[in-house]
């Protein structure tokens, strides 16, 4: 999750610490309301179960009765239906000491209390979630979430970890160490109670497995607390979450079930727990990720602090082996940073929870494209025509953004040099014994070096697979051919792409290949072929692309 939240990044916003002071003050005037982009319809639409109601209040498990050889098994199931029809728990003397909690609880306080030019000197960074800031902000039109939060995560990058207070950082590292421990013995407990293995459990959260720790404020609304959000509703990625609540006096957090919101109040002392996606998945559907969110009070602060446990890098996410024996598999297995890719850019484009949508937590590539969409723009070759037409007048010039800065900073070789075309590799030379071993290693040489090559005739590729097919139409520019694109430099995520080339005449691909662009020439009656992502990592020791990192682009160049 650290690698991707750091490349989804988040757009700066007002600082909310800051605007609730202000919104909040007395005598305010209208000028000075709540921002219409946090206010949210009817937060209140579904029934809301108040703290309180013990008959409905979220389990309570005790780590010392786990731990009793006596009552561990009585524990262990009163844990298992935690899981399954709550998704979350309570957690009662768990064994981490006072004052370690003591002293994080009063550095978070004393962090937030600080003017907010102090604060930002840990600020997030374009591009990244790590620091203090918000998370996952787009567009300049979505709602926004009543809260700040503090992202240090475990990259220990010391840009984002406050220098004050002085004591900050020890008390972070001391904490996260114990909390880190006992997440993981509630994993040992949590696989003993369903009949795993507890190592088969506990070992995908350790070694490379990584922890992400978020220390979150929600200042109260004296104007609109019924009508904006802290959190808005969700389910988390990651595998466990271990919530410290803060001030327990202030009841925020809010779990979904049959259909209501139920409130949970915060017991001194004690740790809330709750399953996330990828532990949902593990368990083959005997634990249960639930939807949750923060409401905000109107006249107090609340502040919670999240540590996120995250599976091993690139390990296959499915149910555990011992968990489908004599029952069905009910999730598809996958690498979990892919999933974890689709996941947030689910987020990000405001459908919340894909993975819910999609086989509960295990999103296909072409069903996310699906699912995400895009924003409404102008049509392009409408624009074109009223752009490209004579006596254009200023303002109707080709738009700002489609304009790029320095299309021309990287070399371009003509598509018209022989020496530097991509390769053409024949299939029918490929299906030929005496000619298949001299053109297979062609094409290897073609996908490591290039990534690209032309196959001269076509008989078939992928059967049993999902295929996507899309048409592009580039319109002329007339006014600013070197200064648009067709296509952004990127490369593919699917396996392997198959290009026709409509007007074989224009020439607008170009890849990329040592720093430079390589402008194709379409050949008559032949496709063009590219490597993409999912076929290099599947083939990395023998495939490679045209760029380091390993990333091939290539783009469309203005006509």
């Amino acid at each position: 999750m650290a690698e991707t939240a750091r490349e989804t990044g988040s757009l700066p916003v007002t600082n909310v610490q800051v605007l609730a002071e202000t919104c909040n003050s007395k005598g305010v005037g209208v000028d000075l309301q709540v921002p219409e982009r946090y206010l949210t319809k009817d937060p209140s639409a579904e029934e809301v179960v108040a703290a309180g109601d013990n008959t409905c209040a979220i389990p309570v498990i005790d780590l010392s009765r786990l731990v009793d050889p006596l009552s561990s098994s009585s524990e262990c199931a009163k844990l298992v239906s935690a899981c399954h029809d709550w998704g979350f728990f309570q957690l009662i003397n768990h064994g981490v000491p006072d004052q370690v909690i003591g002293n994080l609880k009063s550095d978070v306080v004393e962090f937030f209390k600080q003017p907010l030019e102090d604060k930002e000197e840990c600020a997030q960074r374009p591009g990244s979630l790590e620091g203090y800031g918000q998370a996952f902000v787009v567009s300049e039109d979505q709602k926004l979430d009543w809260a700040d939060m503090l992202y240090p995560t475990e990259s220990r990058d010391m840009r984002f970890w406050p220098t004050r207070p002085p004591s900050f950082r020890n008390s972070v590292d001391t904490y996260s160490l114990e909390a880190i421990e006992l997440g993981h013995r509630v994993l040992e407990f949590m696989a003993k109670g369903v009949g795993a293995e507890p190592a088969s459990l506990r070992g995908a959260f350790q070694g490379q497995a990584t922890q992400g720790m978020r220390a979150n404020y929600y200042p109260p609304c004296r104007q609109a607390a019924d009508r904006v959000l802290g959190i808005s509703p969700h389910t988390d990625a990651n595998g466990l979450t271990v919530l410290l609540q803060i001030n327990d006096d202030v009841h925020g957090l809010q779990v979904k079930k049959d259909g209501r919101w139920f409130t949970v109040e915060a017991m001194d002392g004690a740790f809330i727990v709750n399953v996330g996606d990828a532990l949902e998945v593990m368990s083959n559907g005997k634990f249960t990720s639930v939807e949750h969110r923060a409401v905000i009070h109107p006249i107090k602060e609340r502040i919670s602090v999240a540590l996120f446990f995250f599976p091993v890098p690139n390990m296959i996410v499915g149910p555990l082996p011992e968990l489908t024996k004599g029952d069905k598999s009910r999730y598809r297995s996958t690498n979990y940073q892919d999933y974890l890719k689709q996941f947030y850019a689910a987020k990000l484009d405001g459908r919340k929870q894909l993975a819910k949508q999609r086989e509960r937590g295990i999103p296909i590539m072409a069903e996310a494209a699906r699912e995400m969409g895009s924003l409404p723009v102008t049509n392009v070759q409408a624009l074109a025509e009223t752009c490209n037409s004579n006596g254009v007048d200023d303002d109707l010039q080709v738009p700002e953004r489609y304009l790029i800065k320095e299309p021309s900073a990287e070399e371009v070789v003509a598509g018209g040099d022989s020496n530097c075309a991509i390769p053409v590799i024949d299939l029918d030379r490929l299906v030929d014994p005496r000619s298949s071993s001299s053109e297979c290693a062609k094409l290897v040489s073609a996908c490591r070096h290039w990534g690209f090559f032309q196959p001269a005739s076509l008989r078939g590729v992928f059967q049993g697979q999902t295929q996507g097919m899309r048409v592009n139409y580039y319109p002329a520019c007339r006014q600013a051919a070197d200064r648009v694109l067709g296509l952004s430099p990127h490369s593919d995520p699917g396996g392997l792409t198959l290009l026709l080339q409509i007007n074989n005449d224009v020439h607008g691909l170009q890849v990329k290949k040592d720093g430079k662009w390589f402008a194709v020439e379409a050949m008559d009656d032949a496709f063009i072929v590219n490597v993409d992502d999912a076929l290099e990592v599947a083939h990395a020791s023998s495939l490679s692309r045209t760029s380091s990192p390993p990333v091939a682009h290539f783009r469309l160049a203005g006509l």
